[in-house]
């Protein structure tokens, strides 16, 4: 697991920029580096005499060149606070993984605190799980969670230039009764008769394919916690301006089904999100 997040810089150096970025938060590096492939093609970083030599989560790699990240956002902490500036070291290495590691620079001067022991990020009243990271960044899911989607709210934090390129419809929960025979007859690697035996037990056992939610019904579980346990509240994920109708939606249903029930505020918390399968539903 690992102190990783996303980012928006805007700008880098000078040029406007919009890019979701990848992020670790990386305490074992005294300086703050980016790499070489986000800085914009029509900036030039500022050069300086020096070959400096840096020691990171990437190995040893040195760097001649300063470039100025300003108006950074972090989403998964707040999407309305933002860091003035902060310059990086551009680096150019085939081992670095993330587009701007964030160093001890950077992370004692802004409050950021790595809490391995509770595997928790801490900038401020907010914190954060660590992750791993190759399922973070992988583009369905981070776009997925905190990409703007429409010109709602969202575009004063991104800006409008990332909405075409990850804009992604989520439709309702769609639940349907299953056609028992279609079902059964439409299995052409069966034999002559085990159609009519498939048919058989899914006729059999009907109440599971009506298209609805089945519930537990013979006993209410409870979960007990250890002695001294502490409460763990962490923060909802932002929801994209186009998903908040059909996320309150699903929750809605959830609760009419008796799946889910309004708590109103608790000391334990963990964010959920709506993940769509395959065409595109819930």
């Amino acid at each position: 697991m690992t102190p990783c997040t996303i980012a928006v810089c805007k700008p880098i150096g000078s040029v406007t920029s919009n890019k979701v970025l990848g992020i670790l938060l990386e305490s074992g590096s005294s300086k703050t580096l980016i790499h070489k492939q986000i800085v914009p093609s029509n900036y030039s970083p500022l050069d300086f005499n020096d070959d400096l030599c840096i020691f990171s989560l990437v190995g040893t790699t040195n760097s001649t060149n300063l470039v100025a990240l300003s108006n950074i956002h972090f989403p998964e902490f707040n999407q309305n606070m933002v860091i003035d500036n902060h310059p990086a070291l551009v680096i150019s290495s085939e081992t670095m993984h993330y587009d701007i590691i964030f160093g001890a620079n950077f992370l004692d001067k802004c409050g950021f605190h790595l809490d391995y022991n509770a595997n928790q990020v801490k900038w401020m009243e907010y914190d954060i799980p660590v992750h791993e990271a190759k399922t973070f960044f992988a583009h369905s899911f981070y776009t997925l969670l905190f990409t703007p989607l429409d010109m709602g709210h969202e575009d004063k934090f991104f800006g409008e230039s990332p909405i075409k390129s990850y804009a992604t419809n989520i439709l309702d929960t769609k639940f349907e009764q299953a056609n028992n025979h279609e079902v059964a007859f439409g299995q052409q690697h069966l034999s002559l008769d085990q159609p009519q035996d498939l048919f058989n037990i899914l006729s059999k056992h009907k109440n599971l394919f009506d298209g609805s939610l089945g519930a537990y019904p013979h006993k209410q579980v409870h979960i007990e916690l250890k002695p001294g346990a502490k409460p763990v509240h962490h923060c909802a994920y932002p929801v994209p301006h186009l998903h908040c109708q059909t996320f309150k939606k699903e929750l809605d249903h959830m609760v009419e089904l008796s799946i889910l029930k309004p708590c109103g505020a608790s000391e334990w918390a963990s964010p959920a999100f709506n993940i769509p399968i395959k065409d595109g539903h819930i």
